[in-house]
């Protein structure tokens, strides 16, 4: 039996020396100090926030649901404010606007009805200097890096996932001497072992002209352009091997530049693509034959016959 009023004491004594702490840097727009009660209350009932240590001690007073500021001390005036439906809600936190060093204190908030306090909540609030540069700096750029380390990450994942999917391939060169009894233009793609595939190869030089074109399992010479007939082929099968590679002969200086072999399935999608660049140097003889045959042009007589070069 006498253990109950006991428990009730301690239990009153706790809610009356319970307390929260609150920090916050000076300069900043404003900190909550934090107070719930039991909702809801009267709209008798007052609510009063006050320092002790102040003279006058009043911070800020709601009554009949209004502020009462006529008793507030002078250094809060427009500095703090309550919800407005604080009564209703039991959210009875006070928001102090601008805090300062001198804020710094112990703020009580009491709760009072026909003029006894029914509870009390005591809030510690410690105002810091204010915030060092790097508090400010370090998030305005530390944010915008990591915002744009993020988009980067996005970006290079989008066109690692374009150049997987992409239908050119890597730019490719093929140097060669004119004369050359033939040259491989190389190509191999695993695309290339399909039953419907269509193998183009094509040079680009002032207009498309067609080298080689492999449809329906063979190679359809009836297509090439008239520079290539009979030059080129196919020594592998592409749908076997995964080789598409052209093998050009009789090379000449004209069959320089930029060839593209497009592989297509039979509705015409682009599948693969490769680049390749053909380089066709001049032989050693043509251009000695070149050389004596410019000192002809500006002299009267030739400095050598040119009978007498080997042919």
């Amino acid at each position: 039996m006498k253990l109950v009023p006991v428990f009730v004491i301690l239990a009153h004594i706790s809610q009356h020396a319970s307390g929260v702490e609150v920090e916050v840097y000076e300069g900043e727009e404003s900190v909550l100090l934090p107070c719930q009660v039991p909702a809801p209350l009267s709209k008798d009932d007052v609510v009063v926030w006050r320092r002790d240590d102040l003279n006058p001690a009043i911070i800020h007073t709601l009554i009949k649901e209004h502020d009462d500021i006529i008793n507030q001390n002078p250094r809060y005036t427009s500095r703090t404010s309550v919800q407005k439906e604080a009564l209703q809600t039991g959210d009875l936190s006070l928001t102090l606007r601008n805090p300062t060093v001198s804020d710094s204190g112990t703020y009580i908030c009491t709760t009072r009805s026909f003029g006894e306090d029914r509870s009390t909540t005591e809030v510690q609030l410690k105002v810091k200097g204010p915030s060092p540069v790097w508090v400010k700096v370090v998030p305005a750029v530390l944010i915008p890096l990591v915002l744009l380390a993020a988009a980067v990450a996005v970006f290079m994942s989008l066109v690692y996932k374009r150049m997987k999917k992409t239908a050119v391939c890597q730019l490719k060169a093929v140097d060669v001497t004119e004369g050359a009894e033939s040259v491989l233009l190389p190509f191999e793609s695993k695309k290339c072992k399909r039953e419907d595939i269509i193998v183009e190869w094509k040079r680009i030089q002032d207009k498309e002209i067609k080298a080689i074109v492999y449809e329906q399992g063979q190679t359809q010479h009836h297509k090439n352009n008239k520079p290539f007939r009979r030059r080129t082929e196919m020594k592998k099968d592409p749908r076997t091997t995964g080789n598409a590679s052209l093998t050009l002969r009789n090379v000449s200086c004209e069959d320089g530049g930029v060839y593209i072999c497009t592989v297509c399935d039979n509705e015409g999608k682009t599948l693969e693509q490769q680049v390749v660049v053909l380089l066709v140097h001049e032989g050693w003889l043509k251009t000695i034959r070149g050389l004596f045959h410019i000192g002809t042009e500006n002299n009267d007589e030739p400095a050598t016959p040119l009978s007498l070069l080997p042919k």
